[in-house]
C-alpha cells in the first residue's frame, strides 16, 4: 500500500524570528537534549539570513511531540562568524537563504557544513546568483567560500546570463568523484543555454 503520514507537528516560527521561511534543513542537536534542531533561510531579510533554531520534545504546548525552544542564532553578513559579502545593487537583493542544504563534513571536524543559495547575488552580472559554502561550528561559521561566476573554480562563462538565479536550489550529492569531499548540485533555472532554451 502507498505510504501515509502517521503524525505531524506544525512549527510556527513567526513568533520567534518574525520571518517567512524560504528554505529549511534539519541540523544537528545543538543543545544536547537528544532532539535534532533546524536551520531556516529567509531570503527577504535585507540581503538574507539563516537561523539556527532549537527544538525540544519536553514541555510543548498541547502535548505536541516537538516544539521550538526559543533559542535562535542568526547568521547573516558580519554575524556569527560569517564574513561573506554579497554583491547587490544591479537587480534584487542578494537573497541569501533562498535555498539551503546540509552537505556533509567538508573539513573533517565532525560538524556538518552548509551550502546556502543567494540567487540574487550580482557576482559576474545582475542577479546571476551565488552559493555560499559555510564551514560550520555548532551554531557559528568558521569560514566561508562563495561559488559564483568565474569564482571558486567555476568555469568561465558557465553562468553567463544576467538573471540566471544560480543558487535558487541546492542539494548535497554525496562524494561523487571519490575524493573524500562532499559534492553539491546547484540549480540555475533561468540560465540561457541557447537562444530560447533554458537549462536547470
Amino acid at each position: 500500500c502507498p505510504p501515509t503520514v502517521s503524525s505531524y507537528v506544525e512549527l510556527d516560527v513567526s513568533g520567534t524570528v518574525a520571518v517567512v521561511p524560504t528554505a529549511m534543513a534539519v541540523w544537528i542537536d545543538t543543545e544536547g537534549d537528544g532532539v535534532l534542531d533546524i536551520i531556516i533561510g529567509n531570503s527577504g531579510a535585507t540581503d538574507g539570513a539563516i537561523y539556527v533554531m532549537g527544538l525540544t520534545s519536553t514541555s510543548c504546548a498541547g502535548n505536541a511531540a516537538i516544539c521550538l525552544t526559543g533559542t535562535v542564532t542568526t547568521i547573516t553578513a558580519s554575524t556569527s562568524g560569517f564574513t561573506g559579502v554579497c554583491t547587490s545593487g544591479g537587480g534584487s537583493a542578494c537573497l541569501f537563504g533562498s535555498s539551503l542544504a546540509v552537505v556533509g563534513d567538508i573539513d573533517g571536524d565532525f560538524v556538518p557544513d552548509l551550502a546556502v543559495g543567494a540567487e540574487g547575488d550580482d557576482c559576474g552580472g545582475t542577479d546571476r546568483g551565488a552559493v555560499w559554502i559555510l564551514i560550520m561550528d555548532v551554531t557559528s561559521v568558521r569560514s566561508n567560500v562563495r561559488i559564483c561566476s568565474s569564482s571558486a573554480g567555476m568555469p568561465s562563462g558557465l553562468i553567463a546570463t544576467d538573471g540566471s538565479n544560480f543558487g535558487s536550489s541546492v542539494s548535497g550529492a554525496g562524494d561523487i568523484n571519490g575524493d573524500g569531499i562532499p559534492d553539491i548540485i546547484i540549480g540555475s533555472p533561468k540560465e540561457l543555454a541557447v537562444t530560447t532554451t533554458w537549462k536547470e
